[in-house]
């Protein structure tokens, strides 16, 4: 079970999970077709806890520093599409985000925060 808060530091309370997803790039017909995600800062889990409120969603979703980032799911943002099936030129991992070059979709991010301690 992922359940849980973690105070931490920096001003961001921890929380295990997985996190909203998350779109902060998106691809410009004719101008930009490259979309790039990296991976979430303080700023951006406030971001998406606020549209999330919007949606009056309830559920704290997860949030954390990178170190405490175990995995990343990467899709895209109309159609839910898994990046791998999407045949586009596109990385999606903790060390970079997603980064998608050439023609592009819009892809969202989400990050599973894992705050336990290790042994």
């Amino acid at each position: 079970s992922w359940a849980g808060v973690v105070v931490g530091g920096g001003g961001l309370g921890v929380v295990q999970g997985w996190s909203e997803w998350m779109s902060n790039d998106q691809p410009i017909p004719d101008k930009k077709e490259s979309d790039i995600e990296p991976l979430p800062s303080p700023r951006d889990f406030k971001s998406a806890a606020f549209y999330a409120k919007g949606l009056k969603k309830s559920t704290a979703r997860g949030q954390c520093a990178r170190e405490m980032m175990a995995d990343i799911e990467c899709r895209t943002v109309y159609t839910n599409q898994h990046y791998k099936e999407t045949m586009q030129d596109v990385e999606c991992s903790l060390e970079q985000g997603l980064v998608c070059r050439g023609q592009c979709d819009d892809y969202e991010i989400r990050v599973l925060c894992h705050c336990g301690s290790t042994t």
